[in-house]
């Protein structure tokens, strides 16, 4: 095989209050802030903070705003970059589920890209 790419998403673990939050960042959302070599560091765990904690901080505050832990959608903007993100919440098990897509609003002429 000459070249090996791998497309998937990213997951993200993070916390609200107590509730475990898993955010599930599509591939055309990460490949839009990094370099493959970049998402290797990743991977790797050699960044520290990153840009999708940052995106993750506009999802907190957007939860706080509405007051709601279910979103059916809302569009975000983060580096100037429109994103797509929805969640479901599991009240019982006290856990969050959030897709991040990447907006077709970046690129009108496309269809939706995840």
């Amino acid at each position: 095989m000459k070249n090996f790419h791998v497309i998937s998403y990213v997951l993200g673990d993070y916390l609200i209050d107590d509730i475990k939050v898993e955010v599930y960042y599509a591939p055309a959302v990460v490949e839009s802030f990094y370099s493959k070599k970049e998402i290797g560091q990743l991977i790797e765990r050699k960044k520290g903070k990153n840009v999708l904690d940052g995106i993750f901080q506009i999802i907190k505050s957007r939860t706080s705003e509405l007051g709601v832990f279910e979103v059916w959608y809302d569009v975000i903007e983060y580096r100037g970059i429109e994103l797509i993100w929805k969640s479901i919440f599991n009240a019982e098990r006290r856990k969050m589920g959030v897709e991040v897509l990447y907006s077709k609003g970046n690129h009108p002429e496309q269809e939706a890209l995840h």
